[in-house]
């Protein structure tokens, strides 16, 4: 009825969900001492700036968006999940990293916020971070 396809989709949901350089400022033929890089800020985060993705755009100027021919949801970031621990019952507390954070910046405050909170945990609880990406960034920066 839209006349559009699958991968026309999945092109626009690519192509409007990306972080990219946008350049630096104080790059040559400048003679600045200084150089930043800018970032466009792309990725989106919420069920509402993926519905509003624009997939097409007739001749009358009527704007087909991802929510006016699909249902939009993060569902991934609301699984619920049952959690062992060496065979014995846990609680599992995952924790996303939002677009545009520094990887290690996060996982070193979840270890600050937890060695700090865990001081307050009755002595029969205890934590664990079983799974941290981050050790691999850190691993390939000391390489």
């Amino acid at each position: 009825q839209r006349n559009l396809t699958a991968t026309e989709i999945v092109n626009a949901i690519r192509e409007q969900n990306i972080q990219v350089a946008a350049g630096t400022i104080g790059a040559s033929p400048s003679n600045s001492p200084l150089q930043l890089s800018v970032n466009a800020q792309g990725r989106l985060t919420t069920e509402q700036e993926f519905a509003d993705i624009i997939l097409k755009t007739a001749p009358d100027g009527a704007v087909t968006r991802l929510g006016d021919v699909a249902r939009v949801e993060l569902a991934a970031s609301q699984y619920g999940l049952r959690s062992l621990l060496d065979n014995k019952q846990a609680v599992a507390i995952p924790i996303f990293q939002a677009p545009g954070a520094n990887a290690l910046q996060v996982s070193d405050q979840v270890r600050s916020t937890m060695k700090e909170l865990s001081k307050d945990f009755p002595s029969s609880i205890k934590y664990d971070i079983v799974y941290d990406p981050t050790q691999f960034v850190r691993a390939s920066i000391k390489a």
